[in-house]
């Protein structure tokens, strides 16, 4: 599936980045915890749009090679990304919650959102079909991600964002409208 291909760096980059936030842990120092975090939501920001800019603007061609009534996918294609995309913008977020003292907290957390998933694929796919299940995983993936990101900025005062993450997601709309109005043909 095409947004699984954007999703597959947070795993490569939580494999490279978890040793070092547990020795941060370790040895308390939220500064460079902080440093780890914002960094990596902007490196993972800048990846995610490049990937989500890649797919979904030439989604007409992609879907070209398929055959007629397969059109309607590329909404679910856009939908999932965009959740991904939010969910790689939102950085290192579990990994950090994961390493802390309150690792239960995200344990919990992520119980509560899988089940909320499955309710909202009850209750949107016999609605909506595949544009439901779209719309299930991407409304889970954002409300796991700003549950955890609002609870590591309560609890420890750390956010992922800062004015590079808005500049670069203004250049991925800009760009992504930009897209979409150049000829398709």
């Amino acid at each position: 599936f095409i947004p699984s291909v954007i999703e597959a760096p947070i795993g490569s980059l939580d494999k490279i980045i978890a040793p070092n936030i547990a020795s941060l842990w370790n040895e308390n120092k939220h500064k460079e915890i902080l440093d780890v975090f914002q960094k990596g939501s902007l490196y993972m920001l800048l990846l995610g749009g490049f990937l989500f800019l890649n797919i979904n603007i030439n989604l007409d061609g992609i879907f070209a090679f398929l055959p007629t009534g397969y059109e309607q996918g590329k909404w679910v294609v856009l939908i999932v990304s965009i959740g991904t995309l939010i969910n790689m913008a939102s950085g290192p977020n579990g990994t950090i919650l994961y390493f802390s003292d309150h690792y239960l907290i995200g344990l919990t957390w992520i119980v509560l959102v899988s089940a909320l998933l499955f309710v909202l694929q009850f209750i949107f796919i016999p609605v909506f079909g595949m544009l439901g299940a779209a719309l299930a995983t991407a409304l889970s993936a954002i409300l796991y991600n700003s549950g955890l990101s609002f609870f590591i900025y309560r609890k420890f005062k750390l956010q992922p964002y800062g004015k590079k993450n808005l500049i670069v997601l203004l250049l991925i709309v800009l760009t992504t409208l930009g897209g979409y109005f150049l000829p398709h043909h």
